[in-house]
């Protein structure tokens, strides 16, 4: 299993969720976050940090499907504009269902 976890603008949700879903991804977490970081053509303020407003959503999905949840995010978030974020893709060890302790990967 894989985690894979995108920084978007919110602008983008709504479209990316719906896509998302067409392709059979029904499950995610969102969260709304506070990003910083390089910005071509901006000043940067040590003393004055602007946090730029931005959603995050978490998906699993099986080693098979993360090329094609990849493929959506990249479709469906890109605006060709700065200020787009990231894709991070890590694997999974283990998930674990807290109500049952059922375990996904053994």
């Amino acid at each position: 299993m894989t985690k894979i976890e995108a920084v978007i603008k919110a602008v983008d949700l709504e479209r990316l969720v719906d896509c998302l879903n067409k392709t059979g991804f029904q499950g995610m977490t969102i969260s709304e976050v506070k990003c910083f970081g390089k910005m071509e053509g901006h000043a940067r303020i040590f003393d004055a940090i602007d946090f730029v407003p931005r959603l995050k959503i978490e998906i699993i999905a099986s080693d098979n499907r993360v090329e094609e949840v990849i493929r959506v995010i990249e479709e469906n978030a890109n605006t060709n504009m700065k200020g787009n974020t990231m894709i991070f893709v890590s694997t999974i060890e283990n998930i674990i269902r807290i109500r049952t302790g059922e375990k996904a990967i053994e």
